[in-house]
């Protein structure tokens, strides 16, 4: 099942969008995935220019949640792009937490990632993730391949002109 912060499943363009709000979790022993806007980006789905600031909680009773959270989707198979998920994630023993997505199948574009509980964009990547940045782990990504940056090469114009391009491109 899949659990999202303004959607349950995205098929078509959720663009400019800004969740702060919180999901509770309660009852007994869960299985899935949320995400802090959706939690299924569907083939055909983007979700672009947003911004994840949401909370989780899970109350006591709840048994086990064996699935993952992340700030900008569950589950995504189609594009993330121009994103930032804004969420302080933790882990618990309910469950793990990722940055932009738990599962990314697709593509995850120019998204910047705050934080992270596991220091990763996503969890399980079988997709695409291009010119993002995990601020927590000071990590670059670059056509698949995670950089471990130094806060020397942070503070420089070519991390900048990285960011601002398609991995220094003029494409």
């Amino acid at each position: 099942s899949y659990i999202g912060g303004i959607v349950y499943e995205n098929n078509g363009l959720i663009r400019k969008c800004s969740n702060n709000g919180y999901i509770i979790m309660v009852g007994g022993r869960e299985t899935g995935t949320i995400g802090g806007i959706v939690g299924l980006n569907a083939n055909a789905g983007i979700v672009d220019s947003c911004i994840s600031n949401f909370g989780i909680a899970f109350e006591q009773s709840v048994g086990q949640f064996s699935g993952g959270v992340a700030g900008i989707a569950g589950i995504n198979k189609g594009r993330i792009a121009y994103c930032i998920n804004n969420v302080p994630m933790l882990i618990t023993t309910y469950g793990k937490t990722y940055g932009i997505a738990y599962d990314n199948q697709g593509e995850i574009l120019y998204c910047i990632q705050r934080y992270s509980a596991e220091g990763s964009i996503s969890k399980d990547n079988t997709g695409t993730i291009k010119s993002s940045i995990d601020i927590s782990t000071l990590s670059y990504y670059s056509n698949n391949k995670k950089i471990q940056l130094t806060e020397d090469a942070m503070k420089s114009d070519m991390t900048a002109w990285k960011l601002n391009t398609l991995d220094g491109t003029e494409e």
